[in-house]
């Protein structure tokens, strides 16, 4: 992460707390997925409490949250995504994407078999190397987040999330609605793409015609870096 990360994710800490940042970071990515994804209210529980032990078991830190929330991002405006017929995509996709952002955050892989205690045995092995597998090429394997395209529009969402909760005493009390999120731009185009096969199969493209919102930078990483692993350490 750069200069600009680090001091970003210090003002987040500062402004609104430690746990109340990752707390709402947290809810965003959730709130968004299911607005993007429009479900019933259990099944947007059932996201939230795989979301949430994710986080937990994994430690979840705010720079994590932030890559994901890119990475959400860059996802919606893809033309190939997972099916979204499926039940479960809601959950794949949020889980993925935090498998994703854990691993390039901190530059080393945990093994994905770690991953199914994560997610509390919903999905196997074989399902979550095929979900990333899949992830990856949506995302073409475009990663970074340190081009300053990027962390510009993190250092000023971040300046939002902090002016907005002036004042606010405590983390539930902030309706991340009235925030617009790096990820929530694309609500409008990405709802009329549904015509997406089973993540445990393959990709198909879209019929959408929709104009992306987005143009960050099309760099790609290789996954050359991740030479080191091992299993969460901690216990649930």
């Amino acid at each position: 992460m750069s200069l600009l990360a680090a001091h970003t994710f210090e003002r987040l800490e500062q402004g609104i707390g430690k746990e109340q940042a990752k707390a709402l970071l947290m809810k965003i990515i959730i709130d968004t997925v299911c607005e993007l994804l429009p479900c019933t209210q259990p099944v947007q529980q059932q996201t939230e409490m795989l979301a949430c032990t994710c986080a937990k078991v994994a430690n979840i830190s705010i720079p994590i949250l932030m890559v994901t929330i890119t990475y959400l991002e860059r996802y919606f405006q893809s033309s190939v995504r997972f099916s979204e017929k499926d039940p479960l995509v809601r959950s794949r996709v949020i889980f993925i994407a935090l498998l994703t952002a854990y691993k390039y955050v901190g530059e080393r892989g945990v093994l994905n078999k770690a991953w199914i205690r994560a997610c509390e045995g919903l999905f196997n092995l074989d399902e979550i190397n095929n979900m990333e597998r899949l992830f990856l090429g949506v995302l073409q394997y475009q990663l970074m987040v340190e081009d300053d395209q990027t962390q510009t529009c993190w250092r000023d969402w971040i300046e939002q999330l902090v002016s907005q909760d002036s004042g606010c005493k405590d983390c539930e009390s902030m309706s991340p609605a009235g925030v617009s999120s790096p990820a929530s731009s694309v609500s409008r185009t990405a709802s009329s793409n549904n015509n997406m096969p089973s993540p445990h199969s393959s990709l198909e493209r879209s019929n959408s015609t929709s104009k992306r919102r987005f143009s960050l930078p099309q760099v790609a990483t290789k996954l050359y870096r991740w030479k080191t692993y091992w299993f969460f350490k901690s216990p649930v």
